[in-house]
């Protein structure tokens, strides 16, 4: 669940913008870990998470917190799908992107390439034995999947193997000047502590190209040639759903 109040001055009109992402594994192997075999729909898990039905201002769950919605969405609505398939579209006409073969985990146990947070394994830079494909959550540092030690799957505990595939990916090295001077220098005093030092841990340690793709059977397919048995990565997808939302709002 997500949410975001916009707040202006004397004169400005507020608005709530909420919504879910909703994306569930389809048939595979990511089923067995998130036990959505013999599950009940989308709409029922949902409901259900959302501690209620759902009504046009969001789920009952918020009632009991004051909050109300001027727009409650999915990102598996359409309006979603179509946005953040038009900004990757943009992006890629104009040259954005990278796109180049790579090695990642693939379980052959499971017959599935893994996700970011479906392997886990020692971090690299401190030593925690618990960090995930994208992430450690001891130091903070943001990982490859490739960069752990001893990696195992979280969907069957076994090792998995490097399997060629190909993706697109956003160089944010290029960017890494401009957020290093917006978010710790020019903007140092309007983060939380914990953001802040999230992001300068990022750029410590020299922002590197991510992938904006990955090889999952559910999520918004990737509308390029090439593509095919692809979707757009949760990190570029999801923020979209702020736009997506405002877009669903105003129309």
């Amino acid at each position: 669940e997500e949410f975001l109040v916009g707040f202006g001055g004397p004169d400005a009109v507020d608005h709530g913008l909420g919504g879910v992402l909703d994306f569930l594994p389809g048939e595979g192997a990511a089923e067995e870990l998130r036990g959505f075999e013999a599950s009940p729909g989308e709409e029922e898990l949902f409901a259900a998470g959302a501690g209620g039905v759902e009504v046009d201002g969001g789920p009952k769950a918020f009632d009991g917190f004051g909050i109300s919605f001027d727009n409650y969405s999915r990102t598996s609505r359409k309006v979603h799908h179509d946005t953040a398939s038009a900004i990757f579209k943009q992006l890629e006409e104009q040259g954005q992107f990278t796109v180049k073969e790579t090695e990642q985990l693939y379980d052959p146990t499971a017959d599935a390439f893994l996700a970011d947070r479906f392997v886990t394994g020692t971090c690299p830079i401190c030593q925690n034995s618990e960090a995930y494909g994208d992430q450690c959550e001891s130091c903070g540092s943001s990982l490859n999947a490739t960069d752990l030690i001893d990696p195992k799957s979280t969907l069957s505990g076994s090792q998995p193997v490097l399997k060629q595939t190909k993706h697109w990916f956003l160089p944010l090295e290029k960017s890494e000047d401009f957020i290093k001077e917006w978010i710790l220098e020019g903007h140092k005093d309007d983060w939380k502590t914990n953001v802040y030092g999230q992001v300068k841990s990022w750029i410590d340690n020299g922002l590197q190209p991510r992938a904006v793709t990955r090889d999952l059977d559910w999520g918004i397919p990737v509308p390029s040639e090439g593509g095919a048995g692809k979707v757009l990565y949760v990190w570029f997808d999801a923020p979209i759903g702020y736009i997506s939302s405002t877009k669903e709002w105003a129309e």
